[in-house]
């Protein structure tokens, strides 16, 4: 199959499986249950301790495998201190599912592109 073909056979797959799962709820003010399942995964997978927030190093790999970017330890402070901390100044749970509102509000293909870069699919949401 060549380049043409494959990206024909890609397209068409989409289209089969053309369920594109919202990434937002009916109203457009909150994470839809998809993409909240996927969320919660990724944390649990991120969150080694398993004490319910990511510490520096924790988010930094989840960073580096979302965008290949080390973050700035500056940037790691903030986004606890911005959308929620726990007294270590790590970022929880809430304060992720937090940030990725505010993400998927402003640029819903973001969001996708996430996802899409931990091995799920940007459309159906489905681990591939």
């Amino acid at each position: 199959m060549d380049h043409r073909q494959s990206g024909e056979f890609h397209r068409h797959q989409r289209r089969r499986s053309s369920l594109k799962l919202p990434v937002l709820d009916p109203d457009g003010t909150a994470l839809s249950s998809p993409l909240l399942q996927v969320l919660h995964t990724l944390f649990t997978e991120f969150d080694k301790d398993q004490d319910d927030a990511l510490r520096h190093e924790e988010l930094d790999h989840y960073v580096f495998s979302t965008n290949g970017q080390h973050p700035s330890d500056e940037f790691l402070s903030a986004m606890g201190q911005r959308f929620g901390a726990n007294d270590k100044g790590w970022l929880t749970k809430e304060g992720f599912l937090a940030f990725y509102l505010e993400q998927t509000l402003g640029d819903q293909d973001e969001t996708r592109k996430d996802m899409a870069a931990h091995g799920y699919d940007r459309w159906t949401l489905r681990k591939l």
